[in-house]
């Protein structure tokens, strides 16, 4: 690809896109869903995703890609994206720039332009499954002269496997995430409330140039909400403390939960967490590309079924994949019989929880290696 120095290994994966696109026989793929362009391109800006914002990734399966961003993302979509030379400013009306009058430039008029090199009836590629009605009705004309693919397995497959590029900023990611749990742990006494918990994670994750996709810090009976955000809540003694931490940092996303206790732990609680963990070292024993998903979901909650803890007390699936900009594939659940990928990062946060009391989490991000799984978490 055209440009200055690609820093994201997006060149590579663009590379990999078109051949895909040639073993296919699909001459032009448009890529609507901003998780998939980001993936490919690097660009993302705080508007992307947003209803009424637009933007759209041309690929051929020869020759240059181009990008087409909000005008006041185009500086930063350079910046961004050096590998890409042909960037477009999407402009829904007539306008002047620097003196200069300009016509509208739409995504529909851009890919009506796109598809006109396509012999009619020729084939289109498209994220069709993760494109919103909305705008798909927006290309209902263009594309009705065109048959179409959908392409949102073959990015999804694409993107579960991790090239090596994202295993580095992943990885970098996961000893943020640790030392923001770390800083936890460090503060964490009876009287403390969750909210300045809370800050002491916050403070971390910004020192080191990241965001938080998600913070739950959740005391006492809250732990029995596994999605509980913090609160003025001060901590009781002997209470267990869920804290459960996304970290986006390089458009990539981290995972992870750690379950403490305000105090001396009782026998009983000692025994739930070592249930637990065991849980968990059953999952990652299992975690194995070519294991079907469910396979590694089903060692975690079999571990917990055994002790007498069925799906009641067990609410929800044993993990995910982590990935650009949020969760990834492949999901670790009942339901997915996929194999694993080669490559994948993946979540392991089997937990119980009892409403009224509390509940209990443990997490940790993994890389399925050749050998089994390593643990990036701390």
């Amino acid at each position: 690809m055209s440009g200055g120095m690609d820093r994201g290994g997006t060149s590579e994966r663009l590379r990999r896109f078109q051949d895909h696109l040639r073993e296919r026989a699909i001459p032009l793929a448009l890529v609507f869903d901003p998780f998939n362009i980001c993936y490919l391109t690097g660009y993302w800006t705080i508007l992307s995703g947003l209803p009424g914002t637009d933007e759209v990734l041309a690929v051929p399966d020869r020759g240059e890609p181009w990008l087409a961003v909000p005008g006041l993302e185009l500086t930063l979509a350079h910046e961004l994206c050096p590998q890409i030379a042909d960037i477009r400013h999407l402009r829904p009306l007539e306008t002047t720039v620097h003196g200069r009058s300009v016509p509208a430039q739409t995504v529909p008029q851009l890919v009506s332009a796109a598809l006109s090199s396509i012999a009619g009836g020729g084939l289109v590629g498209l994220d069709v499954s993760l494109l919103r009605t909305d705008k798909y009705r927006a290309l209902a004309d263009a594309l009705r002269s065109h048959q179409v693919a959908d392409l949102s397995q073959d990015l999804g497959g694409m993107r579960a496997s991790k090239d090596p590029v994202e295993q580095q900023t992943i990885r970098e990611n996961s000893a943020v995430v640790s030392e923001a749990a770390a800083a936890i742990a460090e503060v964490l006494r009876p009287g403390v409330t969750e909210n300045t918990l809370a800050a002491e994670a916050v403070r971390v994750i910004w020192a080191n140039g990241g965001t938080i996709t998600h913070l739950v810090v959740a005391s006492g009976p809250r732990g029995a909400l596994p999605h509980a955000l913090p609160t003025a809540r001060a901590v009781q003694p002997g209470e267990f403390v869920v804290v459960d931490i996304g970290v986006l940092r390089s458009n990539y996303w981290t995972e992870i939960a750690r379950t403490y206790v305000a105090g001396r732990p009782t026998s009983e609680q000692t025994h739930l967490l070592a249930l637990v963990q065991d849980a968990q070292n059953a999952s990652r024993r299992a975690l194995r590309a070519g294991v079907p998903a469910r396979d590694v979901d089903a060692a975690a909650r079999n571990v917990l079924r055994d002790a007498g803890y069925d799906d009641g007390t067990y609410t929800h699936s044993t993990g995910h994949g982590l990935g650009v900009m949020g969760p990834d594939a492949p999901v670790i659940a009942p339901h997915n019989a996929a194999p694993i990928p080669l490559n994948a990062t993946v979540t392991l946060e089997p937990g119980l929880y009892f409403p009224g009391t509390g509940g209990i989490r443990i997490e940790d991000s993994f890389l399925v290696t050749p050998s089994g799984a390593e643990c990036w978490t701390t």
